[in-house]
């Protein structure tokens, strides 16, 4: 049985494999391809109770028209996954729109309740292209994009409080857990441990809400008992922190 960090390794190569072959499945049947290529500035919305509407804008870099749906979705996590659900908290408009090549859309987001007291809320707003009606152009690849939107709390500062721990999963294989004990987000976007001689380093972009913890696989022989800790370095909003985490 393979370990959840060979799974992860697994997983990389099947979707590198499988995207080679598509290439070459392309390139075999000279069919024509063309991808949609829309852009989203910012890429965060960041709502409050004192800015309860927040201006999104889409781009359409392409020669061609292309149509957008809007999808919110409230944004939870619970057993190390992320859980998307229908919600009516928040509202973008226009739902549906079509850019014209080389024009801008601009897009509203604002809340329809009042924010949390304490804890900030998370949600996704999806940015979904829709399919074209005139399939004469060949295959085309259509664009998905989850911009993260965030509703301040009332009485407090969204700020994040990551604990570290190192231990392992049900399987008996080493894991490093990090838990979210502050009330805003926190955004991992890299990750370097030492473990006696060993290395581990991993880039990501991963989210860990206020209240839940996320898991990352460790390579099977990685914790050193003899050393006194696991040093840790991690990048989280853009800011660098470092720890030593105890093997106890």
């Amino acid at each position: 049985m393979k370990t959840a960090y060979e799974a992860q390794q697994v997983d990389s190569i099947r979707l590198l494999f499988c995207s080679c072959l598509g290439v070459i499945a392309l390139f075999l049947f000279m069919l024509p391809a063309q991808a949609s290529s829309f852009s989203v500035k910012p890429i965060r919305v960041q709502l409050s109770a004192d800015r309860p509407v927040f201006a999104l804008q889409v781009t359409n870099s392409s020669s061609q028209p292309v149509s957008i749906q809007l999808d919110a979705r409230k944004w939870t996590q619970q057993d190390n996954e992320d859980i998307y659900s229908e919600t009516t908290e928040i509202l973008a408009v226009p739902p549906i729109f079509t850019i014209n090549g080389g024009e801008t859309q601009t897009v509203r987001v604002g809340m329809r309740r009042t924010p949390d007291q304490n804890t900030e809320l998370s949600y996704r707003l999806y940015l979904r292209e829709l399919p074209a009606e005139d399939r004469s152009a060949g295959i085309k690849m259509a664009l998905n994009i989850g911009v993260p939107v965030f509703i301040r709390p009332l009485d407090s500062p969204a700020k994040h409080a990551l604990q570290w721990a190192a231990g392992e999963n049900s399987a008996g294989e080493p894991v490093i857990n990090a838990t979210n004990n502050g009330s805003g987000h926190a955004q991992v976007t890299a990750l370097n441990m030492m473990s006696g001689e060993q290395e581990f380093t991993r880039t990501m972009n991963t989210y860990v809400l206020p209240g839940a913890t996320r898991q990352w696989a460790l390579p099977p022989d990685f914790m050193d008992t003899s050393a006194s800790g696991l040093e840790l370095k991690a990048r989280v909003n853009g800011k660098d922190q470092s720890s030593l985490i105890s093997l106890d």
